[in-house]
């Protein structure tokens, strides 16, 4: 199922407040050297459809932290292409919040569906089932496009089995994640983790996409001064070994674009400090 779609933003309701675990807009100009890496996804969510037919889709993005899984999905959804074809479109943490509900499967499901607008105050939408069952409601008849940040390794094998069981298993209607996605019209669900285990249980081997650290020194060079140009003192363009120090923080960074970014924002720090004595030094000399 293809085609263009108008006015794909998906927003919360305007009468509920933005929840801190939606994202519904990303700056794509911050997001360096990851053009493959979207490319490879792309690809992957249109593959042609397997058992069942439909199209439906569950892919894993997996790798170390900071390697950029949060941001390649969020980058992924703003894609012009994936929104021209994709609707819903949302981003959801799995990461669970302290003041949240006892039970997480019930937490994460009344996420899911804050962001889509929808009251989980609403009378018999408390339960699991209710819960499950107001999200296939949502979704049904939609080519939608969920991302699941940060899956957790499993605590129990019984959980996986309960849980977070295959999500593209065609199985009956129960009471597992799965069955809060409807497969008839091309949907597609992409969740990130650290664990690969986690990752294969829940999409297959097949679908999982593997990032690794980056060896372009461009584009990790691009994340470092990002940081350090955030009150303007940027690094000079023409220095005489600026190749050099390019592989150096490539070499230091290990090509963890996290890791290029706390580099940069210490050095912002250290010149922030550096500019502030030296605007206090100017202050005193003219008061002396």
């Amino acid at each position: 199922m293809s085609g263009e779609i108008q006015n794909s933003e998906i927003l919360p309701a305007e009468a509920q407040p933005i929840p801190t675990w939606v994202t519904e807009t990303f700056d794509g100009s911050t997001v360096h050297g990851v053009e493959n890496e979207l490319l490879v996804l792309q690809k992957m969510l249109e593959k042609p459809p397997g058992r069942g037919g439909n199209g439906f889709r569950a892919i894993g993005i997996i790798g170390v932290r900071g390697i950029g899984k949060s941001t390649i999905s969020r980058a992924l959804l703003q894609n012009p292409e994936v929104k021209s074809k994709f609707l819903p479109r949302i981003w959801v943490s799995m990461s669970r919040n302290s003041t949240e509900d006892d039970d997480p499967k019930i937490a994460l499901l009344q996420r899911i569906l804050t962001s889509l607008g929808v009251d989980t105050n609403f009378p018999g939408v408390q339960t699991l089932g209710g819960l499950l069952y107001a999200l296939r409601l949502q979704l049904r008849g939609k080519r939608y496009l969920i991302v699941l940040d940060d899956v957790q390794e499993f605590e129990t094998g019984e959980e996986q089995s309960n849980w977070y069981s295959d999500l593209n298993s065609f199985e009956k209607i129960g009471e597992k994640l799965r069955d809060g996605f409807p497969k008839e019209n091309g949907g597609a669900v992409i969740l990130t983790s650290r664990s690969e285990k986690a990752a294969k249980a829940m999409v297959g081997e097949g679908n999982l996409r593997c990032l690794v650290p980056q060896k372009d020194p461009e584009s990790i060079w691009k994340i470092f001064r990002q940081e350090i140009g955030k009150n303007g003192d940027l690094i000079p363009h023409d220095l005489p070994n600026l190749k050099d120090l390019k592989l150096e923080l490539l070499k230091k960074c290990g090509g963890i674009p996290l890791a290029a970014k706390m580099m940069g924002e210490i050095q912002f720090n250290i010149m922030s400090k550096q500019k502030k004595n030296t605007e206090q030094r100017k202050e005193e000399e003219i008061e002396d």
